[in-house]
């Protein structure tokens, strides 16, 4: 992604369990899951306390 004329590396995880365990101060989430995963992949996220 380009913020300006910076480009920014967005870490990209398969599933929350290592994403939180590598990440565990997130507080930001970004999801570009397909319409069809999107309900499946917020219900996954909400398990992990805020």
């Amino acid at each position: 992604f380009y913020w300006g004329h910076k480009e920014i590396l967005l870490p990209v995880y398969k599933n929350m369990a290592d994403a939180m365990k590598k990440h565990p101060e997130v507080d930001v989430l970004i999801s570009f899951a397909s319409l069809r995963s999107a309900y499946d992949s917020t219900i996954e996220t909400m398990q992990y306390p805020q």
